[in-house]
């Protein structure tokens, strides 16, 4: 007792004929209760049958699918009986149901099963007499009921037969009531396994989608669905007239839309390039429009990822090149090591993702290695001469010492002198003592660090501008010699 369902889509697309609009009414079930049995293709089925008729055959829904939790007993009664008062005298319906159904073998009665229905209580399902009534109060052209449930056979008027007697013409302006039934009437449908489409619902997409005639009869695809079904499961559907009064033995016909928006959507199919299908779009048509935008983008996206791998190509290519001039370079030899580290750091930044980052970081560590390596061989000769110096400072350290204590003994002895030996006064002992600190340094011996400090001295002030150099060559020599008479002459000038 299960059935299918499709993937319909909410497109309303009108389309002008001599009879009216042709309207859809679809219903799918797959949320039943346990008991019933969950079904899994039921409202895909209906929604893919959707699709198809009202993109290639100009349908236009009636109202808002009926599925799962809106397909209740009370929604399909109120929508059927709003179609009674929404049709034209011209307009044509088409029902699809897509669920489970019962049969009850004692009365010989049919039942759909709307969402809601419990096993164990009969009220809850939705008969199909109720159906037929509510079909019968709609006053329009044709209408077709496709059922796709088990024991849909009992919506089948038994012995009527169709007739082809009547011309294409006369049988689109006679009004009709048809029924397609996924099986007879003693029979169970497939569902389909998950995913997929039941076996009826598969055969009556293979025939819409590939049809290639402009129209045809309802009656028309009868074998060809009977076939293509039987090769699925062993079930048999059923097309004939239903058991309504305003069954005029007419027939209703799909016709193909062949409108601008449809031609103008085939031939940038048949381009298939991004300006076919924006041309679609500017010229303002709409039908299509969201598969084309889908087409567009999807080629955009292929475009660009093309052109992405035609630049990581010529990327590829500049950086292979690139490091093949520098490892040549590096091999030739010749480069100072700031010409190899400038190259490979060049390098580094151009290729940050390279393959050959490895490759050029290897080198220019080598290269940093042997900067590091020179470092070290030019500091071994300023530790020796460090090492060579130290002695001489001491050395000079030294002989200082020994001309502070040298002139200490000097001045000691000229006051012995003074006091002891000559006996001059206090005052002029005194005196001569004070000359004598002044002419000292004369007896001594020459510095020449300090003779060097005051040709500095003399120098920097010769030549003017230099007063911050000369006041540091004077402080220097003044605290080495600050008896020497020679920087008396700058002590006001540089003390301080």
């Amino acid at each position: 007792m299960q059935e299918k369902s499709g993937q319909g889509r909410k497109n309303q697309i009108p389309i002008a004929a001599k009879n009216g609009k042709n309207y859809l009414l679809l219903i799918g079930i797959d949320q039943y209760a346990p008991e019933i049995g969950v079904l899994q293709n039921a409202v895909r089925d209906a929604k893919a049958i959707g699709k198809v008729l009202t993109e290639e055959y100009g349908f236009t829904l009636l109202a808002d699918p009926l599925f799962d939790e809106k397909a209740t007993h009370d929604d399909i009664v109120n929508t059927l009986e709003g179609a009674a008062a929404s049709l034209k005298e011209a307009d044509s319906l088409l029902i699809y149901y897509s669920g489970h159904g019962e049969l009850n073998p004692v009365q010989n009665t049919g039942y759909w099963l709307p969402v809601g229905a419990q096993k164990s209580k009969k009220s809850t399902y939705l008969p199909n007499s109720i159906v037929r009534d509510c079909i019968k109060a709609i006053n329009c052209r044709h209408i077709v009921l496709i059922s796709d449930s088990c024991f849909a056979g009992t919506f089948l008027v038994k012995g009527t037969r169709a007739t082809d007697d009547f011309s294409l013409f006369d049988l689109e302006t006679r009004d009709s009531r048809w029924v397609i039934c996924s099986g007879r009437e003693d029979q169970v449908v497939a569902d389909g396994l998950g995913g997929t489409h039941s076996p009826f619902a598969e055969s009556l997409l293979d025939i819409l989608q590939n049809n290639q005639q402009q129209h045809f009869r309802l009656t028309s695809i009868e074998n060809s669905l009977i076939a293509l079904t039987a090769t699925k499961y062993r079930q048999t559907p059923v097309i004939a007239p239903l058991n309504d009064p305003k069954h005029k033995q007419g027939q209703f016909v799909f016709r193909k839309e062949t409108d601008d928006d449809t031609l103008a959507y085939e031939a940038a199919k048949a381009k298939n390039t991004p300006a076919a299908y924006t041309d679609y779009l500017q010229k303002g048509y709409t039908k299509h429009a969201a598969d084309v935008r889908t087409r567009h983008t999807a080629l955009e996206a292929a475009d660009r990822e093309k052109r992405a791998a035609a630049d990581r190509a010529a990327a590829a290519i500049r950086e292979r090149n690139a490091y093949n001039l520098l490892d040549a370079k590096f091999a030739k030899g010749g480069l100072s090591l700031g010409d190899e580290i400038r190259l490979a750091n060049a390098f580094l930044e151009t290729f940050p993702q390279g393959n050959y980052i490895k490759n050029v970081q290897t080198l220019l560590e080598n290269a940093y290695a042997k900067f590091a390596e020179l470092e070290r061989l030019e500091k071994e000769p300023n530790e020796k001469e460090e090492q060579e110096k130290e002695p001489n400072e001491k050395e000079e350290q030294e002989e200082e010492r020994i001309r502070k204590q040298e002139e200490e003994r000097v001045v000691k002895e000229a006051r012995t002198l003074l006091y002891r030996r000559i006996g001059f006064t206090a005052a002029a002992a005194t005196a001569l003592y004070v000359l004598f600190i002044f002419i000292a340094p004369y007896f001594h011996k020459p510095d020449p660090h300090i003779d060097a400090l005051v040709t500095d001295i003399e120098n920097y002030t010769n030549a003017g501008g230099m007063e911050t150099e000369a006041k540091n060559a004077w402080q220097n020599a003044y605290k080495l010699a600050p008896n020497d008479p020679r920087l008396q002459k700058w002590k006001g000038k540089y003390e301080n």
